[in-house]
């Protein structure tokens, strides 16, 4: 069976979703032993490292345009470093089940943000698609919550909401970076893991002072 280039794309992001589903948990335990910023750290510069094995060192990166390199710079920014510390400081004050009740909230926020910034044009039924599938995902994740209600600190949540608006800037920078420069995909995300991980270094550093 042949996919489609859309069809491939709803798969690609089907699988992210998955996998990052499953991260709360795991995170939420590994916190338990690691500091945050050294868990973040350590997570995009292995990353990083596999990635340059895997592209044989074929990562030289071609920006054709000062716009692009703030547009992939932004990219790095907000959706590793912003989403990542918000999202392990949120982890370490609330109870893992809440980050993905609080996600899935991301694809209004992206459709909202690309009308604003990005001029794209709005559809009704992409937008009833969204809510609906937003709709659909909060109920089954709230479902099991409702008899205890959702407690943990509200610092925690706060920080949650942050890293889910850290991750679609990541996804509002990228988008263009992505249509401009198809065949960069991997490069892209190998040179926002080294960016990411230089950001969390000091940190790092610190929390070993500590």
């Amino acid at each position: 069976m042949k996919f489609t280039p859309v069809q491939k794309a709803f798969l690609a992001l089907i699988v992210a979703n998955i996998i990052w589903g499953a991260a709360s948990p795991i995170f939420k335990l590994s916190l338990q032993n690691i500091p945050p910023f050294t868990l973040a750290f350590w997570r995009f510069f292995g990353a990083a490292i596999l990635l340059l094995i895997f592209l044989r060192a074929k990562v030289s990166l071609t920006l054709t345009a000062r716009k692009d390199f703030i547009d992939f710079v932004g990219f790095a920014l907000s959706g590793i470093t912003v989403n990542i510390i918000f999202f392990f400081l949120g982890l370490q004050l609330t109870h893992a089940i809440n980050a993905p009740v609080i996600a899935s909230a991301a694809p209004i926020m992206t459709l909202f943000f690309a009308l604003l910034f990005l001029r794209e044009k709005f559809h009704w039924k992409k937008f009833l698609g969204m809510v609906l599938g937003s709709l659909g995902i909060l109920i089954v994740i709230i479902e099991p919550i409702l008899a205890t209600g959702i407690d943990g600190s509200i610092v925690g949540n706060i920080y949650l909401v942050i890293a889910t608006l850290g991750a679609v800037g990541g996804t509002i920078f990228g988008r263009n970076l992505l249509h401009k420069y198809p065949n960069q995909a991997l490069i892209f995300a190998f040179w926002a893991f080294i960016i990411g991980a230089a950001s969390f270094l000091p940190l790092a550093v610190w929390e070993y002072l500590q």
